[in-house]
Formats: structure tokens, C-alpha cells, sequence
């Protein structure tokens, strides 16, 4: 719509707060036709001595699956520095969408966005969106809840769930398209 990509994305980190640090970045791009393009990496967590790590979000990744866990925390030969993986989604998002057409979806407004424009920001790099195309996955999903939620995947893996997420709100906007053709009938 009007020339800007949906993009979603979903982020495991070691927090839940701006400025902690991040294990992975997962995104999915999305129309109402479902999702077209991918992007994934893995961020090792040495390197990130100006982020912080949670006790609370420890704790809470020891009672996930073993799956999820070891791609998030396992010891990897492809996990990159912070400002590597930081430098390859920007260059991403401009191959998909052009310079500053994304807009940008978490699942909630106080949860991907904010932390990844903080770690943009202490590795002294540009945001690669604009502040006003940040859009709120958690509250389409709670508009319409008729709409039903399929997981692919594992939980708690950046991919899967950027990709989950995506298709799910693909099918809510799709949704919401035919709610407004059928309004627009039923007036004319």
C-alpha cells in the first residue's frame, strides 16, 4: 500500500527491555498474499558489554524447549557481532523495501522496535525506518481475534516467528479488506 513493505520482525534477546542484549533477528515480509521475503541471523552475545542481560529473561529461556534454546543461546560458527548483524538487516530492509518505504512491526509497540532502534543507537548506527512506520502486530492480533493464529515452527525462534507472526497478519488484513468490500456493497 502506497509503495512502503510490510515488514515484520521478531527479535530473542537476553531482556525485555531497550538496551539488553540481542541473540537473534528474525523478519518476514508480508501483504495480504502472505509473506514474500525472509531475513535471519544470529548475534553473538560477546560484544555486547554496553547491553544488558535480565536474570528474569535467563530464567524464563531455561524453561523453553531445548530447540528454541539452542538456537537462540547454542554456541554457533554463523553468529556475527551485534553491529554485523545490525549493518546486514538495514541492507536487507533497503533491498525489499528502498530507502525509508518499511514499515516496521513488532509484536508490541514496547517490545522489538524500541529494542532494536537501542541497539542501533549504542553501535552508533542510522535506524533504518522511520519513526512514524512502526506498526503494532499485538494490537491487529487483539482487533481481530476471529482471525485464527498458526504457528510454523518453533517457538521462540526469531525466524519462526517473524514468519508466523507475518502470514497471521497478512490473513488479518486480507480479513479486513473483505469486511471493507463487503461494507462498500452493502452501501451501494
Amino acid at each position: 500500500m502506497f509503495g512502503y513493505a510490510d515488514v515484520m520482525t521478531d527479535l530473542e534477546t537476553l531482556g525485555t527491555a531497550p538496551g539488553c542484549k540481542l541473540l537473534s533477528i528474525g523478519a518476514a515480509v508480508f501483504s495480504r498474499d502472505g509473506v514474500a521475503d525472509k531475513f535471519y541471523v544470529k548475534i553473538r552475545r560477546s560484544g555486547q558489554a554496553a547491553l544488558t542481560e535480565s536474570q528474569d529473561t535467563l530464567t524464563w529461556w531455561a524453561a523453553q524447549s531445548e530447540e528454541a534454546r539452542n538456537e537462540a543461546l547454542g554456541d554457533s560458527p554463523d553468529r556475527v557481532p551485534l553491529p554485523v548483524a545490525l549493518m546486514t538487516f538495514a541492507g536487507w530492509l533497503r533491498d525489499v523495501a528502498g530507502a525509508g518505504r518499511v514499515r516496521i512491526w513488532g509484536n508490541g509497540a514496547d517490545f522489538d522496535q524500541p529494542i532494536l532502534a537501542a541497539a542501533y543507537r549504542e553501535c552508533g548506527l542510522e535506524i533504518p525506518w522511520e519513526f512514524y512506520n512502526s506498526r503494532c502486530y499485538r494490537t491487529l492480533r487483539a482487533v481481530v481475534p476471529q482471525v485464527e493464529y498458526n504457528r510454523i515452527g518453533t517457538a521462540h525462534n526469531a525466524l519462526d516467528d517473524a514468519v508466523s507472526q507475518a502470514q497471521h497478519a497478512a490473513s488479518i488484513l486480507a480479513y479486513l479488506e473483505s469486511m471493507l468490500e463487503i461494507k462498500q456493497v452493502e452501501e451501494n
